[in-house]
């Protein structure tokens, strides 16, 4: 009866707590074993009591099952107190039975609860990784739609990008052409004004009567503003060229002493006028410097007579020393000085002090802009150091020869057993910089000319024959032979002799023509460039060796005309001169008469002068007059020399895939246009 009671009271207690049934269940099982045994007086009991300690490893736990053999041992220990207690063997049996029933459940159990336990953990870690994995799953999903998006907004800045920089490069060719129109322009007015002065002032019995002294005086301030003025456009151009990289450097070895010179020359008459000292301070050891003889004798220039321009009293100081492996030039005046802020935007273009000492005297605001891009594109320095009321000092400096990098380390050249031997004296040889080397043969001068502009990154070697370009390959290996001639039937012979004596060097055959040539190839037989001179025009007419009884003079402006008309009746006064505005009426005024020189502008309303020509050629009659052609601007005849052959040669051969890829890099060279010439080659 107890025991199904026990059993109902288990059935209960899971109802409320699964844990109090399982230790209602053990505790039942230990309690009926001591009813038997102190109330049936059965000793035989206590051999039951390793049930309660299995049921609880089964129910609850291997802690529960240790806690019941202890109690188990409890209750077998009061056994003893009983009124008939078990003797001495059954005790000891029912002890060895509690506590082996509590080893065999742990010896049992305990892999499973140790494996449960870490099939618990991995389930939990499996879960917690599989959250994270959820989590990374969606971050990744957030990240790819963001990469998505930004994407998107990348592809729209990269379309924004390449418009913009359309829109750059339109504004780079508006500028380069408003640059030209403004050459052309302001230089054609410029040309006439100072042609009619030189006429004015050279030959003033052209107007049958003398001239008074003051107007001649008013001429002379004419001609100098027409410099300034002239002086002004150059400085625009050479901007220009610098800003957009168009500037090509001509580097040489420049006696720097000696422009510091030149330039005083020109500015000595200025300090004399305003009676200034000049102190000249140059150190005896400046050696030579790689350097743009032009270029850098503008920047003296333009420093000399600023300092000159704006010191009314004191004097000018020069000096030159050389710093390591630079050149430093100053120039320090007694002038007026510069405040600090205008010192931080002197070498602006177009800026102007706006101090009043400054003001009226003269310059355009862009001499020390220009300086700075020049000084600056020989990877040098210039800089101002001035006290208001004191002076200024301009002084910049250059490097003596430009620095490159060796070619391979220092460290092959070291020895262990070398000995270490002091020199007496170092040597001062100036240190060439590296540069491509080209053997050029120009058999008709047509192509040299065009490569004058590249010799500060090029070695350019000329050669006049085939023993003498043997002679500068033996010496010094070239990276190519240019061979240039009036035809490639011309150039072969030469090409295929080099090809077989120096089979490691690449032959390359053009056929660029003479700049002369273009222009009589065009059918005139010389040509002048604006601004036109009387001297230049007088040398032009007098090298055609035939007497001149009419000339027609082809030029769409007006004043022009009237100026030409005026230069050849100077130096021809029995001339009879023709003028005319347009191409077609020139053409049809030759067909009207017979004229002994024609006068041609380049730039016409209805045609260009190369035109003209072509569509005099097509009549027989009309092609003994020999025209001269007046080019705008600038020397168009340069510009257009171009070859349209072209051939290579290398003794050792090419094979297809060097064939291939040289092929599809001279067709990308080939189908760039060539709009406006690079800064030179790289």
């Amino acid at each position: 009866l107890f025991f199904y009671g026990l059993a109902v009271l288990v059935w209960l207690a899971d109802r409320w707590s699964p844990n109090v049934s399982r230790w209602t269940a053990a505790v039942g099982l230990s309690v009926l074993v001591g009813l038997g045994v102190f109330r049936l007086n059965g000793p035989e009991y206590l051999s039951l009591l390793g049930l309660p300690t299995a049921l609880a490893a089964l129910l609850i736990g291997l802690r529960a099952a240790w806690i019941t053999a202890g109690l188990q041992t409890l209750l077998l220990f009061l056994a003893r107190f009983s009124p008939a207690p078990p003797d001495v063997t059954t005790t000891a049996l029912a002890g060895l039975s509690i506590w082996s029933m509590a080893g065999l459940m742990t010896a049992i159990y305990r892999p499973r609860y140790r494996m449960s336990e870490w099939f618990r953990n991995y389930f939990l870690n499996a879960r917690q990784a599989l959250e994270e994995a959820r989590n990374q799953k969606a971050e990744l999903v957030q990240t790819l739609e963001d990469l998505s998006l930004a994407n998107r907004q990348l592809t729209l800045l990269s379309e924004r990008l390449e418009t913009l920089q359309m829109i750059a490069e339109e504004a780079q060719q508006a500028k380069t052409a408003f640059v030209a129109k403004v050459s052309h322009e302001l230089r054609t007015p410029l040309n006439m004004i100072i042609g009619i002065v030189d006429v004015l002032t050279e030959t003033p019995d052209v107007y049958d009567q003398p001239l008074p002294p003051a107007l001649l005086e008013d001429l002379e301030i004419v001609r100098r503003n027409c410099d300034h003025l002239s002086s002004m456009i150059n400085d625009i151009l050479d901007l220009s060229q610098t800003e957009t990289g168009r500037l090509v450097l001509h580097r040489e070895w420049v006696d720097l002493p000696q422009e510091i010179n030149n330039a005083l020359t020109v500015v000595h008459p200025l300090m004399e006028k305003k009676s200034l000292t000049l102190t000249l301070d140059l150190a005896a050891d400046l050696p030579p410097v790689y350097c743009d003889r032009t270029r850098i004798r503008q920047v003296i220039l333009n420093l000399l007579s600023n300092a000159a321009r704006y010191t009314d009293s004191g004097g000018i100081t020069v000096q030159a020393r050389t710093e390591g492996r630079y050149v430093q030039v100053s120039i320090t005046d007694t002038g007026p000085g510069i405040n600090a802020e205008d010192a931080g935007k002197i070498f602006d273009p177009f800026y102007q002090s706006a101090n009043g000492q400054r003001q009226g005297r003269g310059g355009s605001g862009l001499g020390l802009s220009i300086s700075k891009q020049f000084i600056e594109r020989h990877q040098g320095e210039i800089w101002v150091e001035s006290e208001p009321g004191v002076g200024s000092t301009f002084a910049f400096k250059l490097p003596i020869s430009p620095t490159t990098p060796p070619s391979a380390g220092p460290a092959r050249w070291l020895s262990e057993n070398w000995l270490w031997y002091e020199r007496p004296h170092r040597p001062h040889l100036p240190q060439s910089p590296y540069k491509h080397r080209i053997v050029v043969y120009d058999q008709n001068e047509g192509l040299l000319p065009l490569l004058e502009p590249y010799t500060d990154t090029v070695e350019i070697v000329r050669t006049s024959n085939v023993g003498e370009i043997d002679t500068a390959l033996k010496g010094y290996p070239a990276h190519a032979v240019l061979v240039n001639g009036d035809s490639l039937e011309a150039i072969q012979p030469v090409a295929e002799r080099l090809m077989h004596r120096h089979p490691d060097t690449p032959v390359i055959g053009t056929a660029f023509p003479p700049r002369l040539d273009i222009a009589r190839r065009a059918g005139a037989v010389n040509h002048l460039t604006k601004p036109v001179t009387l001297e230049a025009l007088k040398e032009a007419t007098a090298s055609l060796n035939r007497p001149l009884r009419q000339i027609l003079v082809i030029d769409d402006d007006v004043d022009m005309q009237k100026l030409l008309y005026r230069m050849l009746k100077t130096i021809y006064p029995e001339l009879d001169v023709s003028t005319t505005g347009s191409g077609q009426s020139g053409l049809d005024t030759l067909r009207r008469g017979h004229f002994d020189l024609m006068l041609l502008d380049i730039t016409l309303p209805d045609m260009t002068g190369w035109q003209v020509l072509s569509a005099l050629h097509q009549h027989s009659d009309q092609q003994d007059i020999p025209p001269v052609i007046i080019i705008s601007a600038e020397d168009s005849a340069a510009r257009s020399a171009y070859t349209s052959l072209l051939s290579a040669a290398f003794g050792r051969g090419i094979s297809g895939p060097k064939l291939l890829r040289a092929a599809l890099e001279l067709s990308a060279v080939l189908l760039n246009p060539e709009a406006e010439p690079g800064p030179g080659p790289e």
